[in-house]
């Protein structure tokens, strides 16, 4: 960590940095579990190397190189019973204690940061005592810090960036790009046809089609490709080469140049959908915000929903900052947090 803060305060040309946050410590219980390791003696473990992080951030406290330290966890939200759960409630027992050891007239511990939208809405839970996650941190004085407010990962494990615009509606074109790319299949049949029976396991069309429905974005089409369409492909262009020659090889690449731009336009517009289905899900409980858009409506409500703390937004285009000027400056509405269970792509 020394080293670390010092680079940071290098890089950043400063002498005092506001906050400093250890980043994803539940790392370690990952690793323990992974390795079998008793819950309990893993537990011991992990609080005891944030209790010596502590110690260690309060020093830097008293040479003036911090002002205040924090945690970034996420798995602040989860069951407290859960082997890689992060207990706030334990922390700040250790913070108390160490505010003790040393004398101080208040512990350095102010920040907690954890990822929260509509989908991934466990901060919400009234898990922790008859309390949640945001209410804790508020009666301890501390502050939220609330990351990935449009990236979530829903229950089944996808990614959903909560972006969606009704004012530009696209045509259902899912139908006809499905039938476009089962044309492609067929073609790509004929032409694998001149290899010896049984010389294939897999085909574009083998292993792409099972998975149309299920590309949770753009970028996981892209890895994806990367990593199992694009080695099977060059396999069988190789194949279809040495059998057919060149002609059945400019052929057969021929197929895999026009089936790549339509299945990643049967991606976008599936993802389009599914986003669609969830706008209008939000509006059965929010009407009064149709209109906005969903990252717009999505920022509101994490607003609404987190009272004083900050939610991290990357803001790299102006449509972004509207958005954002949009949420956070419309007045506080009322929170049915049971609602956003019934949020998911």
């Amino acid at each position: 960590m020394e080293d670390q803060l010092e680079r940071s305060l290098n890089r950043l040309g400063l002498e005092t940095v506001d906050v400093f946050l250890l980043h994803n410590p539940e790392y370690f219980l990952m690793d323990r579990e992974k390795h079998n390791v008793p819950k309990e003696k893993a537990a011991e473990q992990y609080y005891e190397r944030i209790r010596n992080a502590f110690r260690f951030l309060e020093q830097k406290r008293k040479e003036g190189k911090i002002l205040y330290y924090g945690i970034s966890s996420n798995t602040f939200p989860e069951d407290p019973e859960k082997y890689t759960a992060t207990s706030l409630t334990r922390i700040l027992k250790i913070a108390k204690e160490i505010q003790d050891e040393l004398g101080l007239e208040e512990s350095g511990f102010a920040v907690v940061q954890f990822p929260g939208n509509l989908l991934e809405n466990e901060f919400l839970d009234p898990k922790f005592e008859g309390k949640n996650l945001v209410s804790l941190i508020h009666e301890n004085g501390l502050l939220s810090l609330i990351n990935r407010p449009l990236n979530a990962i829903s229950s089944s494990g996808s990614i959903c960036r909560l972006s969606y615009d009704p004012n530009k509606k696209s045509e259902d074109v899912l139908p006809l790009l499905k039938k476009e790319l089962d044309a492609i299949y067929e073609r790509e049949k004929r032409s694998l046809s001149i290899l010896p029976q049984g010389s294939i396991e897999y085909t574009f069309r083998t292993v792409t089609e099972p998975y149309l429905d299920r590309f949770q974005n753009q970028d996981h089409l892209n890895q994806f490709l990367e990593r199992t369409v694009i080695p099977i492909v060059q396999q069988l262009i190789v194949q279809v080469e040495k059998i057919g020659g060149p002609k059945a090889q400019a052929e057969y690449i021929e197929i895999l140049n026009e089936a790549l731009p339509i299945l990643e336009r049967y991606v976008f517009q599936k993802n389009v959908l599914d986003r669609s289905k969830l706008y209008e899900e939000i509006l059965k409980c929010y009407p009064k915000y149709r209109g906005w858009n969903l990252s717009a409506i999505a920022l509101h409500l994490l607003h609404c929903s987190l009272g004083e703390g900050v939610v991290l937004l990357g803001m790299r285009r102006e449509e972004y900052v509207r958005n954002a000027s949009l949420s956070f400056g419309a007045p506080i509405s009322d929170i049915r947090y049971p609602d956003w269970k019934n949020f998911e792509v």
